[in-house]
């Protein structure tokens, strides 16, 4: 088996093409192989996945956690907490805050969890981008203290070790965001960064660095003493590139000018960064994403919902990474969403994505709109519903509802019937299992189209073992 990790860590465009191409080189065309292939990556660019699928690539995307997932997610972090009921009470937090949509991505309710370990009684912050904050500050603090004597007592022997020492605990941070950019830009030699900058510190304060074995330890224990990186072989690297990605915005959002100019190269440059796949696209939402913050009257999202779908979908982008926006936004960004559900599948799927994980109570409202309006196509309802089924509380009880009389109406489309079975079935709803039984009996069911089929085994296999089993016969 060979696995290649992180196709999306490959920032330089030019390497991740050639990287794709020799993918393609090994695989194509589809033969049998003496081995397997499995390439991870965030969603690739329209031209890689399609070069990827033509060799022979099979497209598979981690879901995000449904109700049961994100419950044994829980009660596996806090199975041995010390304190009994940290589970429930961490779900608690994420109903009441409004987070559940957003602890369905496995990364952030990872985060959440060690944010609310840390302080239970507190509220957890409400958007993704308050708990990268959060949690970023939890692992200066906590990983960085773990070092900082050690780091001590490495320096030491050198001449003004004190005064170097107390220098870089003032200026961590600045470290920190260096190797931010160095790693959000493509940069593997974090450890020649981290050698650069101290070597800039010492110059300034008259400390003479040796270059020696011991200085190289030095250099680790520097570099981890930021919190943020790990060692990595004769290297260091981030825990997660998201969180080098999300520092390096804020380096890059404070050289911006505080007004939003659509006409003015630095925000075209960013801009054209999110559309024009340059490796940098997601280091520049969040560039977008933070001027919002420091911004809150910017017009960069009115303007760009003035402009073309692409432009109006990047704001739902934004949006849910955490941007700040007025009534206005939220209420154009709804209208979109309600055309979007009477487009086809394909045209609407990164739209509904963005909206599945948003728990504003506008979208809900849209949502539970379109859901209930006749004039609406059979397919927006059920797409509708399936978003509303995935959230707490009387609307997904009601989506579930119409969902049922989906399932039951044999004069609509299979394929609608299969996604409202398939929805009910993700739920925790008490009718889930008959929802499971529904697409078995599609399966089973040879008078229905092969594709429809093929989507219902699909669903039924992506419920999870548990479901599995109780209908292993399928």
């Amino acid at each position: 088996m060979i696995l290649i990790d992180a196709l999306d860590e490959v920032s330089d465009i030019g390497a991740r093409d050639r990287l794709v191409d020799w993918v393609d080189g090994i695989l194509g065309p589809p033969r049998d192989l003496p081995f397997r292939l499995i390439l991870t990556s965030r969603p690739p660019t329209p031209a890689d996945r399609h070069k990827l699928i033509r060799a022979g690539m099979v497209h598979y995307t981690l879901e995000p956690f449904t109700a049961d997932g994100l419950e044994r997610f829980a009660a596996g972090w806090f199975h041995d907490a010390p304190v009994p009921g940290q589970a429930k009470r961490f779900l608690a937090q994420l109903r009441e805050g409004h987070l559940l949509d957003v602890a369905k991505v496995p990364l952030l309710a990872t985060i959440a969890a060690i944010v609310f370990e840390k302080s239970p009684d507190e509220p957890l912050p409400k958007q993704r981008f308050d708990l990268y904050e959060e949690f970023l500050r939890h692992l200066a603090e906590g990983r960085g203290r773990r070092v900082k004597e050690g780091l001590r007592t490495l320096l030491e022997d050198l001449r003004n070790s004190e005064r170097l020492v107390d220098e870089i605990r003032l200026r961590r941070s600045e470290l920190g965001r260096r190797l931010a950019v160095a790693a959000s830009q493509g940069e593997t030699d974090l450890l020649g960064q981290a050698k650069t900058w101290t070597r800039q510190l010492a110059k300034e304060l008259d400390v003479p660095i040796p270059d020696t074995p011991r200085w190289r330890k030095t250099l680790f224990a520097l570099a981890e003493y930021t919190g943020l990186v790990t060692r990595d072989g004769d290297n260091v690297r981030f825990w997660h590139l998201s969180f080098a990605e999300h520092l390096a915005a804020e380096v890059h959002e404070a050289e911006l000018p505080g007004a939003f100019d659509p006409e003015a190269e630095v925000w075209r440059t960013w801009l054209r960064h999110v559309f024009n796949g340059t490796g940098q696209e997601e280091v520049a939402r969040l560039v977008l994403v933070r001027h919002t913050h420091n911004h809150p009257d910017s017009a960069l999202l009115p303007w760009l919902q003035q402009r073309t779908d692409h432009h109006q979908a990047l704001v739902g982008e934004l949006l849910l990474r955490g941007a700040r926006a007025s009534g206005p936004v939220l209420t154009t960004f709804c209208a979109m969403l309600r055309r979007m559900l009477m487009l086809s599948a394909d045209e609407r799927d990164d739209v509904l994505t963005t909206a599945a994980l948003l728990g504003d109570p506008e979208v809900s409202a849209t949502l539970t709109q379109v859901m209930g309006d006749d004039a609406v196509a059979a397919t927006g309802r059920v797409v509708a519903a399936q978003l509303l089924s995935e959230r707490s509380g009387p609307m997904a009880e009601t989506a579930v509802e119409y969902l049922w009389t989906v399932i039951g109406n044999p004069h609509l489309p299979d394929l609608d019937r299969v996604r409202a079975a398939a929805a009910v079935a993700r739920t925790r709803h008490p009718s889930r299992d008959r929802a499971a039984e529904a697409l078995l009996t599609v399966i089973r069911d040879d008078r229905i189209d092969l594709s429809e089929r093929r989507s219902a085994a699909e669903a039924l296999g992506s419920l999870g073992a548990t479901v599995r089993r109780r209908h292993r016969n399928a």
